[in-house]
């Protein structure tokens, strides 16, 4: 059953950011760990939206910390090595895409800041601190395109194929993180899930889907195409067809 989400104003994101910060001046693991289990706040006490769902619990939001925390441990968290990081990225923004967040919900960045700094800072600091320390804003803070948790959700929503895929995850298991990060930040484009996984599929079939440069261009003539055509009345091999035209 969907639920409805706690959500900070910018201002207090702002101040409990500084405190992690300052908790976590370097990368180490023993920091990161000491996050593992953080206390929640007591939710009587959060902000939630009007949107009239009912509010998640904090046994419901432990049980997620804990399912992240596993694929995370399952990776070799806390190891920092490339592979490392790439698989907790997957296996996460599959654990999000499944655990039935409510969609409309989620597009309020609001929310993914409370989950970033209270439900995951372990995560967001062990995958995006540099080594001086620092962390960019926007990973914490950002719009949800570019929050660290917030932008696995959506690429995993946007490319799931469904329960009745036999592959269900081949697209988001084979776009690489700038092609991924080119569909999603072109909202006229990502905001049309059939339009994202067609367009997906057949770049990931050409031979020359490593070039970033490519699938960058092959973006913004998409964005032109989404603007046109309607792609609703399309079937889709036709609108295959269509999306094969950015590729000649």
């Amino acid at each position: 059953m969907s639920r409805s989400y706690p959500r900070l104003k910018l201002g207090h994101a702002k101040k409990l950011l500084a405190g992690l910060s300052g908790i976590l001046q370097a990368s180490d693991d023993q920091n990161y760990r000491a996050l593992l289990n953080k206390p929640l706040p007591d939710l009587s006490t959060e902000t939630f939206a009007a949107s009239g769902l009912p509010r998640v619990t904090a046994s419901e939001l432990l049980e997620l910390r804990e399912r992240l925390n596993g694929v995370m441990e399952a990776a070799g968290f806390p190891a920092v090595r490339l592979e490392t990081r790439q698989a907790v990225d997957l296996g996460i923004a599959k654990a999000l895409a499944t655990w039935g967040f409510p969609k409309g919900e989620m597009l309020r960045p609001d929310v993914w800041w409370w989950l970033c700094v209270h439900l995951m800072p372990h995560y967001v600091f062990w995958r995006w601190q540099k080594t001086d320390g620092s962390i960019t804003e926007n990973r914490v803070i950002g719009a949800y395109v570019r929050n660290a948790l917030g932008r696995l959700w959506y690429r995993a929503t946007v490319l799931d194929l469904g329960t009745e895929s036999p592959d269900r995850w081949k697209l988001l298991d084979r776009i690489n993180e700038d092609a991924s990060t080119a569909l999603l930040e072109r909202t006229s484009v990502s905001s049309n899930d059939r339009l994202s996984k067609c367009l997906t599929e057949v770049w990931l079939g050409l031979s020359s889907s490593d070039s970033a440069k490519s699938w960058r261009n092959i973006m913004v003539r998409a964005r032109v195409q989404a603007s046109l055509i309607e792609t609703a009345v399309l079937d889709d091999d036709d609108l295959k067809r269509e999306i094969e035209q950015n590729f000649i």
